[in-house]
């Protein structure tokens, strides 16, 4: 409207989970029955801005803590990924992080029945800032338990009752969550 857009002609679409998809009971009914690993995931694109480089450098801070621990991240591997891979290798946490390609959305929840946390390590940037984070909601809707950093449009959605915040970038407050 303040570039001279008539209200009128503006229309908002809420970007939620489908609940045919994203289904809480479904999760309960598909949990592993044994603690083979405790399993953070991340699902979406991999790209810089979405700070996977701060869970991958906590791992050394968490893998004696949690020696079943298993860093999930499945998206669209962009360039960034070898940046993360190289990381995890240098760190000595490579056996601890699985990187998956992309899966239809109506498979992700699946992969969220398997996890234990749901991480949102994103750094702060004027998009990330306040761009909804959609798997947020699916980690919400599917009863997952969040640790994300703490970025305005999160902090919005959500409060400190609800999700585990750290501040962005910081590896070893993401670890204490």
């Amino acid at each position: 409207i303040g570039r001279g857009a008539p209200a009128s002609k503006i229309t908002t679409i809420n970007n939620f989970p489908d609940p045919e998809v994203f289904n809480h009971s479904k999760r309960l009914a598909g949990k592993k029955k044994s603690r083979e690993r405790f399993t953070l995931i991340f699902p979406g694109t991999i790209a810089a801005r979405y700070g996977l480089e701060v869970a991958i450098k906590a791992l050394p801070l968490l893998k004696d803590g949690i020696p079943n621990i298993h860093l999930l991240i499945i998206g669209r591997q962009l360039e960034y990924l070898k940046s993360l891979v190289s990381l995890a290798e240098e760190l000595d946490v490579s056996s601890f992080v699985e990187f998956k390609p992309s899966i239809p959305n109506r498979e992700v929840p699946q992969q969220l029945t398997q996890a234990d946390i749901g991480i949102y390590p994103a750094l702060p940037d004027c998009h990330m800032s306040i761009a909804t984070p959609g798997k947020l909601l699916e980690f919400a809707i599917m009863g997952l338990p969040i640790i994300s950093s703490r970025l305005r449009i999160v902090e919005e959605m959500f409060d400190d009752s609800a999700v585990m915040f750290f501040e962005p970038g910081n590896v070893r407050q993401f670890a204490q969550c």
